[in-house]
């Protein structure tokens, strides 16, 4: 099997290290699941797999380490393999847990999938991805191509790969513009930083656990029709709107005025890259004050102001 060696993204350094920190674990995996309802054509969704695996590069990346770098190699092929699952002997939860599994980031492919048998006619379609090759929207752009490719629909050629983001990245980091933006991210996050003392259930541990769990709420109509309208009122979006009302809350329950928050960014700032599967995105921290003195409306226009800056400056 051969192979081309390219330095490392950002992003993919980042995950890189993280990675290696945590050891064997399944921390930054992405796993989806599909029910497919209908008849399935089991070999010729393998052959989809493989073709999509030829069409997108990062499907065929797998990552290095030397003299303290990180380099991606990108293989000219990979042997993926295709697992048919049954539910006769165990529950879908228990198999989906069986499914998601450690990589080694030195063997591609850093993915896997398969298909979950229920009964006739009704599948569940699995993938198991690694984050260091994929994002969010990625899983998008997978499913999409994948049933282009299933139904032998026509996609575009691919005229970038995220080697060119890779590419493109490493070489604008020595530019102006990068150094204007270094500045920016310098000058926000000067002097002492602040911790957030936030009440907690539970002391905080010297270690990292990841054990964790998210919980998801509705808003109903009239709340949702209220926001919008609030978001209106202040010439603003619903994001900045409620990232100054996440600042305020926050703010309350700690009595502290200098806040960070994290927020997630595409990390897809060129049109070129819209299709392309792999690890874009960024995190961009957030900075506020929140004085006394101010009124709502003139926080909300602060932290606008504040989020179009951070966007521009995302780089």
């Amino acid at each position: 099997m051969t192979f081309e060696i390219y330095q490392a993204s950002s992003a993919q350094k980042r995950i890189y290290l993280l990675n290696q920190i945590q050891g064997e674990s399944i921390l930054y995996n992405i796993p989806q699941a599909w029910i497919i309802d209908g008849t399935l054509d089991k070999k010729k969704l393998e052959n989809a797999f493989n073709a999509l695996g030829e069409r997108q590069e990062s499907l065929r990346t797998s990552f290095t380490e030397k003299d303290g770098r990180v380099f991606q190699q990108i293989h000219s092929e990979i042997n993926l393999e295709f697992h048919i699952l049954s539910t006769e002997n165990e529950t879908i939860e228990k198999a989906l847990e069986n499914f998601t599994r450690p990589f080694n980031l030195e063997n591609p492919p850093l993915w896997r999938v398969g298909i979950l048998e229920l009964e006739k006619g009704r599948n569940v379609l699995l993938l198991d991805i690694h984050h260091i090759i994929s994002d969010g929207i990625s899983l998008g752009i997978f499913i999409y191509e994948l049933m282009a490719l299933y139904s032998k629909n026509e996609l575009p050629v691919l005229e970038f790969q995220y080697v060119d983001f890779t590419l493109w990245q490493n070489r604008t980091f020595e530019s102006d513009n990068m150094k204007e933006q270094e500045a920016f991210w310098l000058n926000i996050f000067e002097g002492e930083l602040p911790a957030l003392e936030f009440p907690t259930d539970y002391p905080r541990t010297a270690s990292n656990d990841i054990n964790a769990n998210t919980v998801t709420f509705n808003l109903n109509q009239l709340g949702t029709h209220r926001l919008k309208h609030l978001a209106h009122e202040n010439n603003t979006t619903l994001y900045a709107l409620l990232i100054s009302l996440t600042n305020i809350l926050l703010s309350r329950y700690s009595g502290q005025e200098d806040i960070i928050i994290a927020s997630p960014v595409t990390g897809r700032s060129h049109s070129e890259f819209q299709q392309i599967i792999g690890m874009f995105v960024n995190t961009l921290a957030i900075r506020t004050f929140i004085k006394q003195s101010l009124s709502f409306n003139e926080f909300v226009k602060s932290v606008s102001s504040h989020i179009l800056d951070a966007f521009d400056n995302q780089d």
